[in-house]
């Protein structure tokens, strides 16, 4: 694309030089004094030398105005054709956040980032003095059970020992489901952070360049609202796979817990109502919108017939609240 680019500025130039040095020779568009001026420095006939340019003038003016005709006929295809592979390397790496791993606990964030805070503060205290020991955050879990178990529920557990012996087993129950899914989404992103690279992507951005609002269309249309977003996503995924592997010996739970809310608040969009709570990817759905905008501006809006991408259309989950 960039050389067929070239190719058209080169031959354009020449064109209106071969045409503007013919048109002046070919109708005397010159003063006498500029003639005069030739003549002192130059020995040979004038005239002579005036058909000798002319002809010179049209070889370039001809050949040049074809080579222009070609090179413009080979930007359109090279545009479409470098256009379409950017696309493609983007499709490919959305095409890996297709199946994402959700963290969604009964539980909220904040209860469980503090009763993992208190399960590692505990497994100190028993080594040091086991009266420092507390439970307080996994009291105050099973306060948010209780307040959210159905009243038929809580009509079964009516006596304090039984409303220990239900709170007990739900509570364990829940943290399992919990572990579980911590387990499950560190690895997914540890997996997706192998699998995403940017370099196929630079490398197709690389190869564009319009003819025309180079800077506007490549700059906004293409790098802001694409690359620099997959380069950024790429990013965070890796470091938080870093973060995540337990190779690396960082952070604790709590942290981790904090780092993927914040990933998944990057990446993904949740609505709620009485029933469900429903999660979109967010992000893929932008991304897809941003490269069908540049697909409508490359084949332009009446050829490209593909329809909008509507973020219903990216609902990948749905978590019952009963």
């Amino acid at each position: 694309m960039r050389s067929k680019k070239i190719a058209i500025i080169t031959s354009f130039v020449i064109f209106v030089i071969s045409l503007a040095i013919f048109t002046i020779l070919q109708f005397h568009l010159y003063t006498n004094n500029l003639r005069s001026f030739f003549g002192l420095i130059i020995s040979i006939n004038l005239s002579d030398l005036r058909n000798y340019v002319i002809i010179i003038c049209s070889g370039f003016l001809t050949s040049a105005f074809v080579t222009l005709l070609i090179s413009i006929s080979e930007y359109r295809v090279a545009k479409v054709e470098e256009i379409e592979n950017f696309c493609e390397e983007n499709y490919a790496i959305l095409a890996k956040l297709r199946n994402p791993k959700i963290l969604h606990t009964k539980i909220p964030i904040d209860k469980l980032s503090a009763y993992y805070a208190e399960v590692s503060d505990n497994k100190i205290w028993e080594k040091v003095d086991k009266n420092e020991v507390i439970h307080d955050a996994e009291e105050k879990i099973k306060d948010f059970i209780w307040e959210k178990t159905d009243d038929k529920v809580k009509e079964l557990f009516n006596t304090p020992s039984s409303k220990m012996v239900y709170l007990h087993d739900e509570f364990n129950s829940q943290i399992d489901e919990c572990n579980k899914q911590i387990a499950n989404v560190m690895q997914y992103y540890m997996d997706l952070s192998k699998e995403l690279s940017s370099k196929n992507i630079s490398s197709a951005y690389a190869k564009i360049d319009f003819l025309f609002h180079n800077k506007k269309i490549r700059g906004k249309l293409i790098y802001k609202s694409i690359v620099i977003r997959q380069y950024e996503m790429i990013k965070t995924v890796k470091d938080l796979a870093r973060r995540l592997d337990p190779k690396n010996g960082e952070g604790n739970i709590p942290i981790m817990l904090t780092y993927i809310d914040k990933i998944q608040k990057y990446m993904y969009f949740n609505s709620s109502d009485d029933n469900y709570t429903s999660y979109y990817k967010q992000y893929v759905y932008e991304l897809e919108l941003a490269i069908h905008n540049l697909l409508k501006y490359t084949y332009g809006k009446n050829k490209y017939k593909d329809p909008i991408p509507q973020i219903k259309e990216y609902l990948f989950i749905s978590y019952s609240k009963k």
